[in-house]
């Protein structure tokens, strides 16, 4: 019986909710490349850019090199992951300053899932915002940047939606 309830809920839900979502994300990502321009960018995925990745960066988003900062990731164990995402933050903290505690940043979050999504949280929970993320994609060898999701846009967007 609180299968079926469940299951008829979540049927409502996407049936009304999904298209509004839908629409709203893809104005949240089709912001402007110039709303970007200036801003530090942190790449923790543990790979260096290639310069094909760089130019890409200047020319969607007007980010230039002396902008992007590295910060390898290093080996992150899955009982050590808010340890390590504060060890991520402080070295960002020393690196761009107060720009963590403004939202005034860009990441390239590590590769390894739980280990972005602990220093995302960890990140949200110390400024109080979600960091605007970098998106990498395999373009023949080499991974170039395809877009930017701005998080914090998006979760005040769903709370709209939160009854």
């Amino acid at each position: 019986m609180a299968e079926e309830i469940a299951i008829k809920t979540a049927s409502i839900a996407f049936e009304n909710v999904a298209p509004k979502i839908v629409e709203k994300l893809k104005g949240l990502l089709s912001r402007q490349p110039s709303q970007f321009k200036g801003l530090p960018l942190i790449n923790m995925s543990g790979h260096s850019l290639v310069p094909s990745a760089i130019k890409k960066l200047e020319e969607m988003f007007g980010i230039r090199r002396h902008q992007i900062y590295d910060i390898n990731p290093g080996d992150a164990k899955l009982d050590k992951l808010v340890e390590h995402s504060q060890k991520l933050v402080k070295e960002a903290y020393e690196i761009i300053g107060d720009n963590l505690l403004t939202g005034h940043y860009l990441i390239i979050p590590p590769g390894f899932s739980p280990l972005s999504l602990c220093l995302v949280s960890f990140l949200h929970g110390l400024a109080g915002h979600f960091p605007l993320i970098v998106v990498l994609g395999k373009e023949g060898r080499d991974y170039l940047p395809k877009s930017i999701i701005d998080l914090q846009t998006i979760r005040d967007e769903a709370r709209k939606l939160r009854s």
